[in-house]
């Protein structure tokens, strides 16, 4: 028992400090608040009015409690010691807005809840309320606050002793045999203690979630316990926190994992020394477990959390349970859903040769959490057929839901494209389901089993290979494969199961890259993705999902480019030959096109008469012009085309009949000009095709055109001294 000084008395709501061995009085500052702890002579709270209890502090009645107006609790537990009797008819609150999750290991080691050590008669009036986001321990032992609420909390869940209880069990919990046999003889519970606890009124928790949260009624002394006109509304229990791995770009390739949800509230009813009695209509509605948290990501794997058990209940008493003038409402919690995981769809792959293949994505449920009860009778508990059993339901599968990454682009000719991401979405299980209340005669409203989450996968597009035109086209990337596999539906056992639905499964498959454009050959376009999916099984086993599978569509080949080739000869240079030498001078050939020879239109040549320069024509063994040294100057802007304007060339070939004395030390040089005369590209030649066996149809050298910046108007060709060159013809081709 604690004490201080001076004794605090409150009195119709005003507290007055009595100082030991004096009479006089003083005023506190506050009489509506408890800074610490304090005993009291009597506690009245009218209807109406609030007294707060901070930090924690423990409050000692030495005499009777009335609470017609509120309690509440601020930074700390409420906690109350009344040492006659307590009746409550107004509201008892200890609501915080993030209480701490476990870490002590007594109840008063918490931050949150309410603490009530009674040792008289306890009265709850119908119109009295709790709430809290804590536990509620209500019990005649102070020694009960200091045991470990994780002890507590699993005797709701188990049958340890020999007392009569009315426990739902989980259906594998390992009894033994004897405790199997219920003992349904009606008659009296026992003689009447000389004190009763009579609780009523409507116990709404169901606003304010907690980690774990307990209700523990527990009477170690002579006392009886009658629930009259009760209702206790348990909170569901915390859903798990939720992970997003895609909301800044540093995470894009990250994983996610949502966490379990925590259990529900369980509810302990226990005395050790009387009879528990039941009067009109006991409703007790118990915890849904906590949902388990969403993982969200991008490019990567994200896994939803579990889904929680729910909460449960247990009722022992020394002597028997008496339900034969009431009825015991129980509507069982659900099994919390499984957590929702979702891969977005993220940056393709890098571009390159080839480009990368895009990120993978896997996306997996959470499973919901099961429900399996088997209700225990044993010993002394009449009126069993007054307890009715409202649904039981497992949890439902979280939903999957993935986006694999597309390929990256190929950036140089041949190099393909790279292939899409691989997605693979599985819908959570959904809970299991199961009741037994074989032989006791109690009403079920049936059983469910949870239903599994759907699943939905979209595979990475492949992709596109680059486009050349002197060069293969790059084949266009693979499509993704999509796997989507829904949830299977929680099995259901029991009077009236319905089994849980397979969840649905939806693939899509990636499409694939399109093939590069090409005038040699034309990239091929990429396959699609393969999409398998296979949809969740119900309860029984049987196909429940629909499946929905769509392969992505193939690329498109590359196209072909059409290639114009512009042919100039020197043929007509025969008109002007003298005994096969060509005079200095600026000539008019025709242009052809390089297949059909149909004449596109004519250019100039210019043959400059630099000092010591030679030109030659002949005709064997096919026309050719030589010359060397000597300047051979060809104007673009010279051409006149029979229709249309002369695009902007993307490369000068030089079909060479031989070319002697080239060499590193004395190359060809081949520049090209812009309009202003600047030379905007220059190239050393020290080798020229020999096509003296094949003069029909020789191999070029192709040099390309810069097409960036300022336009080229003029090819000049340099021959050096001590080097001869002949040229069959040259070819402009246009881009």
């Amino acid at each position: 028992m604690l004490s201080m000084n001076p004794l605090r008395h409150l009195i119709g709501g005003s507290i007055v400090a009595l100082a030991l061995g004096s009479c006089a009085t003083e005023e506190v500052a506050d009489p509506n608040v408890f800074e610490g702890d304090a005993v009291v002579e009597a506690l009245d709270v009218a209807a109406g009015e609030t007294i707060v209890f901070r930090n924690g502090a423990v409050v000692t009645v030495t005499g009777d409690a009335n609470i017609a107006g509120t309690l509440d609790s601020e930074d700390g537990p409420l906690q109350l010691r009344v040492e006659g009797d307590l009746e409550l008819s107004g509201t008892l609150r200890s609501e915080h807005s993030d209480p701490a999750e476990r870490s002590g290991n007594a109840f008063t080691d918490e931050e949150s809840g309410i603490y009530m050590v009674v040792d008289g008669a306890v009265t709850f009036a119908e119109g009295a309320a709790v709430e809290t986001n804590g536990d509620f321990v209500l019990t005649d032992d102070v020694s009960e606050l200091d045991r470990d609420p994780a002890t507590v909390y699993d005797e709701a869940d188990t049958d340890s002793g020999t007392l009569p209880t009315l426990v739902p069990l989980p259906d594998d919990a390992p009894p033994a045999a004897s405790e199997l046999l219920p003992q349904l003889t009606a008659g009296s519970t026992g003689a009447a203690q000389q004190v009763v606890w009579t609780i009523r009124g409507n116990w709404d928790f169901s606003n304010f979630p907690g980690d774990r949260p307990i209700v523990l009624w527990r009477i170690n002394e002579d006392h009886d316990l009658v629930l009259d006109n009760l209702t206790v509304t348990a909170p569901p229990g915390r859903s798990g926190d939720d992970e997003d791995q895609s909301q800044d770009p540093g995470d894009e390739g990250k994983n996610a994992d949502g966490d379990p949800g925590k259990p529900g509230m369980n509810l302990n009813i226990w005395n050790n020394t009387g009879s528990i009695t039941i009067r009109n209509t006991v409703t007790l509605s118990l915890a849904d477990g906590g949902d388990g948290g969403e993982a969200t990501a991008t490019c990567a794997t994200a896994t939803g959390g579990a889904g929680a058990k729910p909460g449960n209940f247990r009722m022992t008493a020394a002597n028997g349970i008496d339900i034969t003038n009431g009825a015991l409402v129980l509507v069982p919690g659900s099994g919390g859903a499984g957590g929702d995981a979702t891969v977005n769809k993220g940056t393709p792959g890098a571009n390159g040769c080839p480009g990368a293949k895009g990120a993978d994505a896997t996306a997996t449920g959470g499973p919901g959490g099961e429900n399996r009860k088997r209700l225990r009778v044993r010993g002394n508990v009449t009126g069993v057929a007054n307890i009715s059993i409202g649904l039981l339901a497992g949890g439902g599968g979280g939903e999957a839901k993935s986006q694999a990454c597309d390929g990256g682009d190929g950036t140089v000719c041949p190099c393909d494209g790279g292939p899409g991401g691989a997605a693979i979405a599985t819908g959570g299980p959904g809970g299991e389901a199961s009741l037994d209340v074989s032989g006791l005669g109690v009403t079920t409203a049936g059983v469910k089993g949870g239903d599994g989450g759907p699943a939905d996968a979209t595979g990475g597009n492949g992709g596109d290979g680059p486009g050349c035109k002197l060069d293969e086209g790059g084949d266009g990337g693979a499509g993704g494969d999509a796997t989507a596999v829904g949830g299977a539906g929680g099995e259901a056992s029991g009077a009236a199961a319905t089994q849980g639905a397979g969840g649905d499964a939806t693939a899509t498959s990636g499409d694939g890259g399109d093939g590069g454009d090409s005038a040699v050959l034309p990239g091929t376009g990429g396959d699609p993705g393969t999409a398998t999916a296979t949809g969740g099984v119900d309860g029984a086993g049987a196909p429940s999902g629909q499946e929905t599978a769509t392969n992505g569509n193939p690329g498109e080949d590359g196209d072909a480019i059409p290639l114009l080739l512009f042919c100039y000869d020197f043929a007509f240079l025969g008109d002007f030959a003298v005994f096969g030498a060509v005079p200095a001078g600026t000539y008019t050939g025709n242009l052809v096109e390089a297949q059909s020879q149909t004449l596109l239109g004519t250019m100039d040549v210019d043959l400059v008469d630099d000092q010591g320069s030679q030109y030659s024509w002949q005709d064997t063994p096919i026309e050719h012009v030589g010359f060397g040294p000597g300047t051979m100057r060809f104007r673009f802007d010279s051409i006149v085309l029979e229709a249309g304007d002369p695009p902007p060339f993307m490369a000068f070939d030089i079909a060479s009949l031989y070319g002697e004395g080239l060499s590193q030390s004395n190359p060809m040089v081949v520049q090209f000009l812009d309009g202003t005369g600047n030379v905007v590209e220059s190239h050393d030649v020290t080798q020229l095709p020999d096509n003296t066996a094949n003069p029909r149809s020789p191999e070029v050298l192709s040099l390309p055109i810069p097409l960036e910046g300022p336009q080229v108007v003029e090819v000049v060709m340099f021959v050096p001294p001590s080097a001869f060159v002949t040229i069959i013809s040259v070819y402009l081709l246009d881009p």
